[in-house]
């Protein structure tokens, strides 16, 4: 994970992949935790980036639930993506 530069664990990332398989099909190549982790990277990111300048704006030092709320509001992209995630304190 440090050597390619992501945040997220791509051994856990692998495993809790596994995990999630039925008994007929247990192997995941490396390259799609990797993707996978790539991927969590990426939307992490915008999402934490985003949520940062809603927390600036409202002049807070913190970011909050309602800050994420607004952010994934702001953002079509994200707005689509997250439609149905339900996000505890954020609001309406």
């Amino acid at each position: 994970s440090q050597r390619l530069g992501l945040k997220f664990p791509v051994a856990r990332i692998k495993r809790q992949m596994r995990k999630s398989l039925t008994h007929n099909q247990k192997y995941v190549h490396i390259s799609a935790a990797v993707y996978l982790a790539g991927v969590l990277d990426f939307l992490v990111g915008e999402l934490l980036e985003a949520a940062g300048d809603t927390a600036r704006g409202d002049n807070k030092a913190k970011i909050t639930p309602r800050h994420i709320f607004l952010a994934i509001k702001k953002d079509n992209e994200l707005d689509v993506l997250l439609q149905d995630a339900m996000i505890s304190e954020g609001g309406v």
